[in-house]
């Protein structure tokens, strides 16, 4: 049976590591098999600020580079 939903793997990163006043956390979608679906980036800051914008865009970034890798 292929599952219907992916899974979600999260790894926080501090912010003694990223200097910034709150932890980042990187979410990496996967199939269960091995299989990256995609990346995204949050804080707890989910305001529509820069940031907000920047982690949007770096996690879109890599998800298309992982798309492309794989195909």
């Amino acid at each position: 049976m292929i599952p219907n939903r992916t899974h979600t793997m999260t790894t926080r990163v501090d912010e003694e590591v990223t200097g910034l006043a709150s932890p980042l956390f990187v979410h990496i979608d996967h199939d269960g098999y091995g299989r990256v679906m995609g990346v995204r980036i949050s804080s707890k800051w989910k305001d529509g600020a820069s940031i907000d914008q920047l982690l949007n865009a770096l996690g879109d970034a890599v998800t298309e580079a992982i798309t492309t890798i794989a195909a």
